[in-house]
Order: structure tokens, then sequence, then C-alpha cells
């Protein structure tokens, strides 16, 4: 089930939103860092059979290495996810959803972490140049703190090491308000590992760059975002750029002026993260609620997705840096035209493909049922169109994720209401998708999920309904 799909957030035009335990037995990830991987496709807990993984064999460990309980390690039900109903998208009614057949299965699943005390509920993940892998997530220390951890695999995924903290007091960061969204975030270049996250109440957005690699060590906490704490800053993002220089773009809920203002800001490390807005050329203002998102095409202009408002319909906007340059005006990227009054909590991401090709996907309800969109450009982000429905089945739709992988596969996630997440692909820059999957662990199927891509390799990280934390690999040709 994803969290923060509720639409109690009161927030018209150019107004401001108010956003308003179980343990695991599994031993799977200690102090020492080890972690066990499932093997491929493995099933979730309630595969039909009893014993845990669905193929049959009492073991709750999946041994014939997808599932489906014929002892053949390729997945031949269809869909990869053990109930022979063939089209993996949970829904039961076989009937594909997708454009192009199957979505392929994952290679394997490790757990990363597992809470103890208080679940986990959000997570992100990066993987560099060399496929080193990197997780950062969020945990409930109780009394209304939050505490912030990353941990890093340098095994493609096969085992994880022992967490490193971010924060741990006296900061409370500011996660799972409202949004899964609302989460630290994590890029790695090869050289270096960036953390950030917003903090409440003192409106602040944080940054921790590591110190090494071999073993991880992160540096102390440096401010990223503006000098003023009467406000609000969130959905903090990272990228680093090609020449190694790191970047972060936040939303900035302005709440120390009045009338309050909502605005998109980067901030660059060149610059001594003196921060610019780049939105105020665009109609309207940023939907005051809705995650952003920052990330480059292959011709290394950067790219910065949000939802915006316009006397209440909500399309996105992208606002490009050529060459990391100075940024242009915004342009629209979606054209749904969303007419809504309430906040949908809700925004883009956008990938870059080869050249000056680029992918947008968001979730609205404009074609029926509340669904996950794509768009393309291809003039590095000067320019939209071809907006089309990625899955047109099942409850609604919400935080999609997107990574492209070295071998042209797009990867798309999003979450379903009460239900888990769902995985889907594309071999065609997002023209046509496979028929979505969930992703199922030794602990249940995985929701909230964040995808990400860097050298040979591709994954997934999500959580189980028990808290616990896992990587999906992904397979790369």
């Amino acid at each position: 089930m994803v969290a923060g799909l509720s639409f109690g957030f009161a927030c018209g035009d150019a107004g401001e939103a108010g956003d308003a335990d179980s343990d695991t037995t599994s031993s799977s990830s200690d102090a020492e860092g080890t972690a066990s991987t499932m093997s491929e496709g493995e099933d979730e807990a309630s595969g039909g059979d009893g014993d845990g993984d669905g193929d049959g064999d009492g073991d709750p460990t999946t041994t014939n290495g997808d599932g489906d309980g014929d002892g053949d390690p390729t997945t031949t039900n269809g869909d990869g996810d053990g109930d022979g109903e063939g089209d993996g998208d949970g829904d039961g009614d076989g009937d594909g959803d997708g454009d192009v057949g199957p979505t392929p299965a994952p290679l394997s699943t490790t757990q990363v972490a597992a809470p103890p005390g208080q679940p986990i509920s959000v997570a992100h993940c990066a993987v560099d140049p060399g496929g080193e892998i990197y997780v950062t997530w969020q945990q409930d220390a109780g009394g209304g703190n939050q505490d912030i951890y990353v941990s890093h695999s340098g095994d493609g995924g096969q085992s994880f090491g022992a967490p490193v903290v971010i924060e741990q007091g006296p900061l409370n960061p500011l996660g799972g308000w409202g949004t899964p969204d609302r989460k630290p975030y994590v890029a790695a270049d090869g050289a270096r590992v960036a953390v950030t996250f917003g903090s409440w109440p003192d409106g602040s957005s944080w940054l921790s760059v590591s110190n090494s690699l071999s073993p991880l060590t992160m540096g102390s906490l440096v401010e990223v975002g503006s000098p003023t704490t009467a406000d609000v800053e969130e959905f903090q993002k990272p990228i680093f750029r090609p020449d190694g220089s790191l970047w972060v773009a936040w939303h900035w809920t302005r709440s120390d002026l009045s009338p309050v203002e909502e605005e998109v800001a980067v901030s660059r490390e060149e610059d001594g993260w003196a921060y610019e807005v780049i939105d105020d050329a665009a109609p309207g203002e940023p939907c005051d609620c809705c995650p952003l998102d920052i990330q480059q095409t292959a011709a290394g202009d950067v790219l910065v997705a949000y939802r915006n408002n316009v006397n209440n319909v909500r399309d996105h906007y992208v606002v490009r840096a050529p060459n990391g340059g100075s940024f242009a005006d915004p342009v629209q990227g979606s054209s749904t035209g969303w007419n809504v009054f309430s906040c949908p909590v809700s925004g883009p991401r956008v990938q870059g493909l080869a050249g000056d090709d680029a992918l947008l996907t968001w979730a609205d309800p404009t074609s029926g049922d509340y669904r996950v969109w794509v768009a393309n450009s291809g003039d590095a982000g000067q320019s939209w169109g071809g907006d089309h429905v990625v899955a047109d089945a099942g409850d609604a739709q919400r935080l999609p994720s997107i990574t492209r992988a070295s071998d042209g596969r797009v990867w798309l996630s999003y979450g379903v209401s009460l239900d888990a997440g769902r995985l889907t692909s594309s071999t065609d820059d997002g023209a046509n998708f496979t028929d979505p999957i969930t992703l199922g662990t030794s602990d249940g199927n995985l929701d909230a999920l964040e995808l990400c891509a860097g050298g040979t390799r591709a994954g997934a990280v999500g959580v189980t309904p028990s808290g616990s934390l896992w990587w999906v690999a992904l397979p790369v040709q």
C-alpha cells in the first residue's frame, strides 16, 4: 500500500497546504553488514502454498529460480510473480495490461536493513559509474524523531555494509509527512557520495558528502538552502555534474512572505551553495506539496521537473540548464490539464535517454482512473509531447520512479492503492511498456519503490509491510 494516498490537502491556487508496528524475524542483515540473496523471480509470501515463497517445497527461499514451482529456473507462466495467472499486474485478470509482453524477471533480492524497533518506510538509491550501490533511508526513532542512514554494496547488491549514520539528532528530518517522497535522496559519481534531506520545523536543506568511499564515511552536514528558517524546504535532490560538481534542487514554501510564495530553487557547489529560483518565468506557481526531480541528459543538460499550479490546473513544467549553464524559462511538459483544488501530493520524475532525448513521467486521473503517464522530448527538454498512459489497469496508481540502464532499457515503477508497488519496462524509449509485475521477497511484496542505474547495473529499493528494506537487482544486457 502506498503511503500518502489521501487527498486531504486543501491548497488552492497560490495557497499554502497544511500537510497534516511490527518487527521482522529475518536475520539476513546484521551489524557486520551480511545479507542473504534470494534467487531469480522470488515469489511473495502469499504465493498460495503456505510455505512463504510460492514454490511448494516447504522452504521459505526460492531455489528453483522463478517461484512458479515447476523446477525450471526460467519463468514459464508469463509473469514471474509465482501466481501462475499470466500478467504479473497483481489484479488476477490475466489481461496483460502492458504493450509488449512480460517484464524481465529480477535477478535477486537482498535485504539492506531490518527495523530494529520502528519500521523503515522510505528509501532511495544510486548506482555510480563503476556499479557501486548506495541506499539511503529514513527511520522513525520514536518520540517524533527521524534518523537517516546510508549503506553501500560493492558486490552488485549481494550484501550491504553496516549502516552509516547521516543524521541522528539534534535535527528532525522532514520525512513521510503526507507523501513518501519526503525523504533523504542519494547521488554517487564514483568519486563522492552525497545525501540530502530537509528538516522541520526550522525549514532547512541539508547535505552530507562522503569523506571516503572505502570504507564509506560521511562528512558533517552542510546547509545548502535559504538563509531563512520561517519557511518549509523539502524534496531536496542531489546530482553530480560530469565535472564532479554537485547540485541540489529543492522546493521552497516561503511562509516568511505575505502572501506565501512557492518556489523551485537550485543550489550549486561551485557557487558556494548560493541558491537561484528557477520557476519565476512560468505562469502560476509550483504546486506547494508536490515533489520535484532533477536529472541530466546524456549530452549534459540539466533538467528540473515540477508540478505547477495555474488556477488549479496542475500540469508539469520542466526547466533546462543547457550544458550546466544558466537556466532557461520553464516549458510545459505535460498537457493532460488536470484541474483539482486539493494538493495531489504527487510530482513528476524525469529521465535522460540517448543524446537529447528525455522522458517525463507523472500520475493523474484525467484518463478516467488515476494512472501513470509518460511524455517524451527529443530536444533536451525544450518541448514535450506524446502523452500516454503506461498501464491502464488495476487500482489507483501513484508516485512513479524511472531510470535507464546501460543497455537502453527504461525501467519504471509506481505505487498502487491498497496493494504493492509495480515494475514495468520499455525498450523503445517509453513508446511501449511491458506487463507490470510485483516485486516479492521472503518478507513480502515491496512498496515505495525507487529505481536507480549506473555502470552495468540497475535495481530498485523498496520496503515490505513489516518495514524491512530490500534491494532488487534487475537484469542488464
